[in-house]
């Protein structure tokens, strides 16, 4: 996988967070960016993270790379989809694999080929030594985004987790919720998920709606027109020893999985259902 394992430049990320704070950052997009629970990640420094998260919007994984970078919160390594490895992003300043990600084909997965299984053994072995190099992780379970809000992390991917879980280390689990008034791409769903990443047609549906709701609807319509956008909120649960959530270390790979997905479903889905108290006249 070289090549696709992001090489976390910390001098890279300083400068981007400069250069997005000049421009507005989140207020391109959003009204405000509310963080709840932020002050439970300095109960435990220095312990190794797994954070676990819903998956609603691309600005899910800004939005946390944003405030973590901001009040100098380690950055997790994030798995994130092939496509976003684009020589296009790069151009304008957003290298992601400089800022934390490394990149997974799951088209590729998906296939039956020597190709597609020496890419899945690549990915397994690039997340087990994130663990075991001792930086924090972040997973997306439900691998792309989930367009129904009402049902958070209604499908679960244990992939990346059991690859994560391969050591027997007694880490921290860390629940994390993102939820939205108005997600950016929301109006455009219905075109993304009438796309693909194989044909020419379905690339340009695909990649074409994304780019059109953050480049030019969402900011012609947040401050041109000044409509309410609305805010985003990520709230983060409380850090829960490993050796806590599954009682003792010597629980099979398997049930240290199965511990570990009860667990964080549970606790997102009360961080998640939080924020809609809170703000229910929104959500």
């Amino acid at each position: 996988m070289e090549g696709k394992l992001g090489r976390y430049d910390p001098e890279y990320a300083k400068k981007t967070l400069r250069r997005l704070e000049r421009i507005g950052a989140e207020k391109i997009f959003f009204k405000d960016l509310i963080v709840t629970g932020r002050e439970k990640l300095t109960e435990n420094k220095g312990r190794q993270r797994i954070y676990i998260a819903n998956h609603l919007s691309h600005m899910d994984y800004g939005t946390l790379w944003l405030d973590f970078h901001r009040h100098g919160i380690p950055m997790p390594m994030i798995p994130a989809g092939a496509n976003l490895d684009k020589e296009i992003l790069k151009r304008i300043g957003l290298d992601l694999g400089k800022l934390s990600a490394y990149f997974i084909d799951r088209d590729l997965m998906k296939k039956n080929s020597q190709s597609a299984t020496q890419h899945k053994k690549d990915a397994i072995n690039a997340t087990r030594e994130i663990i075991a190099n001792g930086l924090d992780f972040l997973v997306f379970p439900e691998g792309g985004r989930n367009e129904n809000e009402n049902d958070i992390l209604n499908k679960y991917d244990t992939g990346a987790l059991r690859a994560a879980l391969h050591e027997k280390k007694d880490l921290d689990i860390v629940p994390v919720a993102f939820a939205y008034n108005h997600r950016v791409e929301e109006k455009f769903l219905p075109i993304i998920r009438k796309g693909n990443r194989k044909t020419i047609l379905g690339k340009i549906l695909y990649y074409g709606a994304d780019a059109f709701a953050y480049s030019i609807a969402r900011p012609f319509a947040k401050n041109i027109l000044r409509l309410d956008v609305g805010n985003a909120y990520m709230s983060i649960g409380q850090p829960t020893k490993l050796s806590k959530i599954t009682s003792i270390l010597k629980f099979t790979k398997a049930k240290r999985v199965e511990a570990v997905k009860n667990f964080s479903t549970e606790k997102v889905k009360e961080l998640y259902n939080s924020i809609q108290r809170k703000e229910n006249s929104y959500l």
